[in-house]
């Protein structure tokens, strides 16, 4: 017995396993003096060893799947979410609201879930629908009606004579759940409760054994299915209850944008005939694909702590994350920090995936989700991110004789090292940016770069009010470059069109500083610069806030928002509360310049 305590087990690799085998026999009188490796007993070992190696792997693979760190099938890290009350995420269907009008009487006075409006977007067809019934009013129109992209379907089960545990699946992979409606009637002969309304369960402390709901989660076949209540946590289903599951199946992000460039001359959507009418109030957003497996892991255990009510601001976020999709950022910060402090009121601002601004009917759905969540005594306010627009200037050197590459797949290499900086490091809440960071990001982008310098240009983009005399307020939230007072301009603007009161007369100008902190307007005739209003605001170029005064001004012609651009003082910028630091190179080409000079390296031949 002395002898077999002999045998070791601290190795877990094959060699290891196999020599810790030839130890222990050979510490065994039977097997004295044998040749291991000669012998037809070295295979047995490799079959000892392997299968020991073997069961090692496998047991760490099933410890690993027990939780939900290290867990990497994606059935294990929802069963794991589930123990924490997390149900993931569907694709959800970009949404757009619309006006429709008829172009003749409507056959009947409503308008019932799944009529078809159809647009397209990159040349691709695709279908919108609403999904939920609209009334025409008396000039046959339906104004703010909400449509989602995809088509709807529906399946239905008839419950078998044990209901409890039943699970009933829902066949579609990208079905977006939000859209989910469950009606059950009494038998497939028997319509009574059909139209009893059944919803998605939620604090279970409301929860009676007579609520109509319905439990939802995903499936090991990454479907999602629905159960429903034991009598006790919700109505028990009785053997021979219809059950009919409506839903809408979309393609998720795809037809994001859409309707965005819809115009008097050239609408968007169309719906059944010429003769209608589809004005588009705001264009689709809020399209996501399902939620990946690491995005599960990351928002399950914060979806756990909040206990599904919002109390502190890290709440409201990690709420507003695990139930809806289509953001890329959410920041929240109490009424007590807001200038002016607003007490009682929660501010939430929201960027999405596609685009800048999250639609009206979005806002409205996360708001009506959060009025259920929060505390009476506080009110959830959902703001716009206040954007500041970044353009680059990469001034580089490059040595010639330390490349291969042409000039121009240089260039694209320079642009591609910023761009990457940029998409890792702004375009969110709480991002900064960092002139020597992207400069070193430049520099290691090729080898035959000699040295890079960037200037920034900040620029801020509004919408006027064209028709009355308004006053505004611009906040770069970083200082302006203003070395001394009476320096020249650092701010300008594009083109727009200012009314002068006085003359009565609409003239094209353009916005400039004085250097002393004034700010005017300027138009140029025969080329010659006129000052076409003084003292027309401020500016204050430590905090970087421009105020113009009470002004009528409207738009340029080749777009709907006025520019206007300011140098930057420091090589860092930073981004506070709703605020967010963003380059839009992916829409304009112009948002990155690079000027490629040629040089030589010291010491080179």
């Amino acid at each position: 017995m002395a002898e077999r305590k002999r045998l070791s087990v601290n190795s877990t690799e094959f060699e290891g396993i196999k020599q810790n085998l030839k130890e222990f026999l050979k510490n065994q009188t039977t097997f004295a003096d044998y040749d291991f490796d000669g012998s037809g007993l070295s295979v047995l070992l490799d079959i000892l060893a392997y299968n020991t190696y073997y069961q090692a792997f496998y047991n760490n693979m099933v410890a690993n799947e027990m939780f939900l760190d290290s867990a990497v099938k994606r059935e294990s890290v929802i069963s794991l979410a589930k123990s924490l009350g997390y149900t993931p995420n569907s694709a959800t269907a970009p949404t757009a609201t619309i006006d429709l009008q008829l172009g003749g009487t409507p056959s009947s006075i409503t308008l019932l879930p799944g009529a078809q409006f159809t647009t397209s977007v990159d040349g691709q067809v695709y279908t919108f629908v609403n999904v939920e019934t609209a009334t025409y009013d008396e000039e046959n129109k339906i104004t703010d009606l909400e449509i989602k992209q995809g088509y709807l379907s529906s399946v239905s089960y008839i419950v078998p004579d044990t209901s409890l545990n039943r699970r009933y699946e829902i066949p579609e992979t990208n079905v977006d759940i939000s859209t989910i409606k469950v009606t059950v009637q009494e038998s497939t002969t028997n319509t009574n409760g059909i139209t009893d309304i059944w919803t998605r369960s939620g604090d279970l402390s409301e929860i009676t054994n007579t609520s109509k709901v319905f439990y939802l989660q995903e499936n090991s076949k990454q479907k999602f299915e629905l159960y429903f209540g034991d009598g006790v946590f919700g109505e028990k289903l009785l053997p021979g209850n219809l059950i009919t599951i409506t839903y809408l199946v979309t393609d998720g992000p795809a037809a994001n944008n859409a309707g965005r460039n819809d115009a008097v001359n050239n609408r968007a959507f169309t719906y059944g005939s010429a003769a209608n009418t589809v004005v588009v109030k705001s264009y689709a957003a809020g399209g996501s694909n399902k939620e990946s497996t690491d995005q599960i892991r990351f928002k399950a255990p914060k979806s756990f702590s909040t206990q599904n009510r919002a109390v502190t601001a890290n709440d409201y976020s990690t709420l507003i994350e695990s139930n809806f999709s289509g953001f890329d950022s959410v920041f929240v910060y109490g009424g007590q920090d807001a200038i002016p402090p607003v007490f009682g009121t929660v501010f939430i601002a929201i960027k999405p995936s596609v685009g800048t601004i999250v639609t009206e009917g979005i806002k409205k759905n996360v708001l009506d989700f959060l009025r259920t969540k929060t505390v009476l005594s506080v009110t959830p306010q959902i703001i716009d991110p206040d954007y500041t627009y970044l353009r680059l200037s990469a001034n580089v050197v490059y040595d010639v004789a330390q490349t291969s590459l042409p000039r121009e797949s240089v260039v694209a290499s320079i642009r591609q090292s910023i761009i990457n900086y940029l998409s890792n490091n702004i375009g969110k809440f709480g991002r900064s940016y960092s002139a020597s960071k992207l400069s070193s990001q430049i520099d290691n982008s090729s080898t035959a770069i000699i040295s890079s310098s960037v200037d920034v240009t900040m620029e801020k983009r509004f919408i006027p009010a064209s028709t009355q005399a308004v006053s505004y307020e611009l906040n770069f939230g970083n200082p302006i470059y203003h070395p001394h007072d009476g320096h020249m301009s650092v701010i300008r603007s594009n083109v727009f069109k200012y009314l002068d009161p006085d003359l009565n007369t609409t003239k094209s100008v353009y916005i400039e500083d004085d250097g002393f902190g004034n700010i005017n307007f300027y138009e140029t005739v025969g080329n010659i610069k006129t000052t076409a209003l003084e003292n027309a605001g401020t500016v204050d170029y430590q905090t970087g806030i421009i105020s113009l005064n009470q002004v009528q001004i409207s738009s340029p012609d080749d777009r709907p928002e006025i520019i206007v651009y300011a140098e930057t003082k420091t090589a860092k910028l930073d981004s506070l509360r709703e605020k967010i630091l963003f380059c839009d190179f992916s829409e304009d080409a112009t948002a990155i310049q690079i000027n490629l000079a040629t040089g030589t390296q010291t010491g080179s031949s």
